[in-house]
């Protein structure tokens, strides 16, 4: 499993990929209200927010996106909601599913992830220690097919990733002391397992965000209690492995690849930066830059990074400073600022929906 080849189904054509890679809407959750915001950010001199999903109570965690449909994981009300965002002004809410439930349900909820091409929903969440999958039985409609609880390894389960090809839900889990990635395969959604788990104290504590490379079978993951960047080897998720660890960070919580370009980028939150890396080779990453504080004072307490892979930008919210920062990394080895907004005063999550 898991090599390069298997992956291209086809190649892609040049306006699939700029489709693919560019940016002209963000989801975000909004510090004032905790509706996630719609920002129209096409034009950078022009930002501007045209819309908001309301799910009320401060309860938004996570979303996923799934063309005209937005999956919101709902923590405090225990529930997933869909809404139809085709008119970007007035999005609707269309199903949800709720289950309170701490042994059969979704309680707490904090990620969800979607396989489009499976038709399934996969969710954790924290009381009772869960991993859910949920399958999607019409184009407005969803229930939870299985769900499993392991008190030692699934832990939180607040971060995530999903790779739709080999069916696996990996996620980050664990207190502030400890931490694990366990790898979920869900290729038979109604009987979903934990495929492996791997624990490094000396690498892994307090994991925070994901995202994986595909071509080179490599989940990245920031770990803020070790102030480190790691390279997993998940060519075998039944058997995951280091394959390098990264430091130079203070806090490290957001992260995101442009995979063409061989280059992550993480933000750190304490240290006020963000960082351009090289992960040409994932067993030997390395810094390029690092832009921030120092060249701007409101840049306080950085977190969620998107990335627009065709014009060369990186999205960044400054929990702190009340704004986002748009990054130009055209240069990695010299990260500049392009712009600043405060369309949104940010929270803490941010996506791409269009």
């Amino acid at each position: 499993m898991g090599r390069a080849a298997d992956k291209l189904i086809r190649a892609k054509t040049a306006s699939e990929a700029a489709a693919e890679g560019s940016v002209e809407y963000l989801l975000i959750l909004e510090a004032t209200t905790y509706d996630l915001a719609i920002l129209d950010v096409r034009d950078l001199s022009n930002i501007t927010r045209v819309g908001a999903i309301d799910t009320s109570n401060s309860s938004t965690y996570h979303f996923t996106v799934d063309g005209d449909y937005v999956y919101v994981a709902e923590r405090t009300n225990d529930k997933i909601s869909q809404w139809d965002v085709s008119d970007l002004t007035t999005p609707v809410s269309v199903a949800s599913y709720t289950n309170a439930s701490t042994t059969a349900g979704i309680n707490e909820i904090l990620s969800v992830e979607i396989d489009t091409d499976s038709g399934v929903l996969m969710a954790g969440g924290r009381t009772n220690q869960w991993i859910a999958s949920l399958t999607i039985t019409a184009p407005e409609a969803f229930t939870l097919t299985d769900r499993i609880n392991d008190g030692n390894w699934l832990q939180w389960n607040s971060n995530s990733e999903i790779d739709t090809v080999n069916k696996i839900y990996y996620t980050s889990t664990g207190g502030s002391s400890l931490g694990n990635i366990a790898a979920i395969d869900y290729s038979d959604p109604t009987a979903i397992f934990k495929a492996s788990h791997y624990r490094n104290s000396g690498f892994i504590t307090r994991p925070g965000d994901l995202s994986l490379d595909a071509t080179t079978d490599t989940l990245y993951i920031c770990c803020e209690n070790r102030d480190n960047l790691v390279a997993i080897d998940v060519s075998n998720p039944a058997s995951m492995s280091v394959k390098s660890s990264l430091s130079g960070f203070n806090r490290p919580v957001g992260l995101a690849l442009d995979i063409d370009r061989e280059l992550a980028f993480v933000s750190s939150r304490d240290g006020d930066q963000i960082h351009s890396i090289d992960i040409s080779n994932p067993a030997s990453m390395s810094i390029l830059d690092s832009w921030g504080v120092a060249d701007d004072s409101t840049f306080d307490f950085p977190h969620d990074i998107v990335l627009d892979t065709v014009r060369e930008l990186a999205f960044v919210t400054a929990l702190g400073g009340g704004k986002m920062f748009i990054i130009d990394y055209s240069t990695p080895t010299a990260l500049s600022l392009d712009s600043t907004t405060t369309a949104v005063i940010p929270r803490q999550y941010m996506g791409k929906l269009r």
